[in-house]
């Protein structure tokens, strides 16, 4: 049914998955994690991608299985290290992006191969009525890591990478376009059914340069990968996009099959966007689940109204928090379900 959400645009079923869900929430993951060497190990070990991937199907029969992967594949495809620190997260090369390596295509995705390796396998393992996604981060989301070697408040490295020199910038985005391309084009010859491209830092762009570097890149990849898979949905997720949601949709017009809301949609932006032909998803914010209870139910009554007469995924702003309990993810789950089997009937 996610598949005819996103395709034929029903109305009448809400498919229903999480951000993160193959991840910390889960103690069978952090079980598993425990017992490797790196995350980096997690995530290029075709077995471990498997198994993370099918974990949360496996507990909450969820309409999609997210490829267990990280949007800073690309990075590494392309020669940045780097190592995960704890409690701060992956810590880059920050010195990589002032005299990067051209590797040549070949050699990057002859880096993807045990993914490929791994979608093989979880396409022969998954239930039939469940989806695999796919994904990557926007390529401005992934210079921003890249430029600032690890996730920052205020992004003044790359900020000033880009206003410095406009046409490094460029170079940078096209050269981080081309390899998304690659990673993505990889996970859907191997198996994967749809794509999510996470724009997690477009926001911090005012709006001229959020439309040259944060959409324009990002217009491009979609359009080759609809000349190369005309059938293939696309979601865009431009976490902290709410004010340029109407750009969005103008720029992504027929490339796009659905687009992920954050938590701070307003009324006014929701009529708007209504008007385009594509799937909604998410608007949940995160928080809910993990304090759980009445007002947990009560937003996501609350959600499911605003999206009652349109084709709607349901999902968070963000992804899952580590701190969630699995109850409150199964009480959200099943009361997505109750209202869903209600409008069906």
């Amino acid at each position: 049914m996610f598949l005819k959400v996103l395709k034929e645009r029903k109305k009448n079923h809400i498919p229903i998955w999480f951000m993160r869900q193959a991840g910390r929430t889960l103690p069978e993951y952090r079980a598993l994690r425990e017992k490797t060497k790196s995350f980096w190990d997690l995530c290029l070990t075709p077995e471990h991608i498997v198994e993370i991937t099918l974990q949360p199907i496996r507990r909450f029969h969820l309409d999609v299985a997210i490829l267990f992967s990280d949007i800073l594949m690309v990075p590494r495809a392309l020669g940045q290290r780097g190592k995960l620190i704890e409690k701060i997260g992956p810590v880059l090369d920050s010195t990589f992006v002032h005299n990067p390596i051209q590797k040549r295509p070949d050699e990057i995705r002859t880096f993807f191969l045990p993914i490929q390796e791994a979608i093989r396998e979880i396409v022969r393992q998954k239930p039939k009525n469940c989806t695999l996604m796919g994904f990557a981060g926007g390529p401005w989301t992934v210079a921003c890591y890249m430029v600032e070697g690890q996730k920052t408040r205020h992004h003044e490295k790359i900020k000033a990478y880009a206003y410095e020199d406009p046409t490094r910038m460029e170079a940078l985005l096209e050269y981080i376009t081309d390899a998304t391309f690659n990673f993505l084009v990889a996970q859907v010859e191997a198996g994967v059914e749809a794509l999510q491209i996470f724009e997690t830092w477009g926001g911090i762009l005012p709006e001229p340069y959020y439309q040259g570097w944060g959409l324009g890149p990002t217009i491009t990849l979609c359009r080759r990968l609809k000349a190369r898979f005309p059938d293939l949905p696309l979601i865009y997720f431009p976490r902290q996009g709410a004010p340029y949601y109407e750009i969005i949709c103008r720029g992504l017009k027929d490339l796009i099959s659905g687009i992920n809301l954050d938590h701070v949609v307003s009324a006014a932006q929701f009529r708007t966007l209504k008007k385009e032909s594509i799937a909604f998803q998410g608007g949940v914010d995160p928080v809910f689940l993990m304090t759980g209870g009445p007002e947990m139910k009560k937003e996501i009554v609350r959600i499911l109204n605003i999206f009652s007469d349109s084709p709607y995924i349901f999902n968070l702003s963000h992804g899952l928090l580590p701190e969630t309990p699995i109850a409150h993810i199964q009480a959200a789950i099943d009361c997505v379900r109750d209202i869903s089997l209600k409008r069906a009937a």
